[in-house]
């Protein structure tokens, strides 16, 4: 992860089992410190019997919102998929707009629980 944003961040990958492998799995502070801008880190994940499309989102504050992507996981080399092979492949991502505008201080969302942050909002503020 190449991370160029101002704000720190890091990810999480949701259907991937970590076992013996926790460290980078988790909101900042929790089991690493966060990714600082302009710096790079490398997540080591390890795949044992996934298959598909899983999907990773950052986990800080509002990157949470445009932070994120797919892992696509093919069968492996000699094993036919579960169905017929498809004929063509897509990779759709839909996110969300929390925000319209993305430089709300983080102390709004916080004070707001569960309330409209603003009248800009789009949906309840996420904790």
């Amino acid at each position: 992860m190449n991370f160029g944003g101002v704000d720190r961040s890091d990810q999480i990958r949701h259907g991937v089992k970590q076992p013996r492998n926790p460290w980078s799995d988790s909101p900042a502070y929790i089991t690493q410190c966060p990714i600082e801008p302009g710096s790079n880190f490398t997540y080591e994940v390890i795949f044992s019997t996934e298959e598909g499309t899983l999907w990773w989102h950052a986990h800080s504050d509002w990157t949470q919102a445009y932070v994120h992507g797919a892992i696509v996981i093919l069968p492996a080399i000699g094993i036919t998929y579960p169905f017929p092979k498809p004929d063509d492949e897509d990779i759709i991502i839909l996110g969300m707009l929390i925000f319209l505008n993305f430089s709300i201080p983080l102390n709004v969302k916080t004070k707001n629980k569960n309330k409209r942050a603003n009248k800009l909002s789009l949906v309840f503020c996420m904790e």
